[in-house]
């Protein structure tokens, strides 16, 4: 789920993989969009247990796609988020 602005009011929708998108750069996209949540974005609720899994899942796909293949870093590097 993502957080966007309709008609002045924060509201959530799907996060869903674009058109233009493969599922991989829409994989890194929602990465992003988790990082720039938690570390941007409103702080309450806070909890605790699911932000660390969520950094931690996050970071676990990161740092195992770069092993797999280093041309991955440009995927996550060029994200649009």
């Amino acid at each position: 789920m993502i957080e966007i602005e309709r008609e002045g009011k924060m509201v959530w929708m799907e996060n869903v993989q674009r058109n233009d998108e493969t599922k991989l750069e829409w994989i890194f996209r929602s990465i992003g969009i988790v990082r720039n949540n938690l570390f941007h974005g409103g702080k309450f609720p806070w909890d605790a247990a699911r932000d660390s899994k969520l950094l931690d899942y996050g970071l676990t796909i990161i740092l195992t796609s770069l092993e797999i293949n280093k041309k991955i870093y440009g995927f996550f590097k060029l994200a649009k988020i």
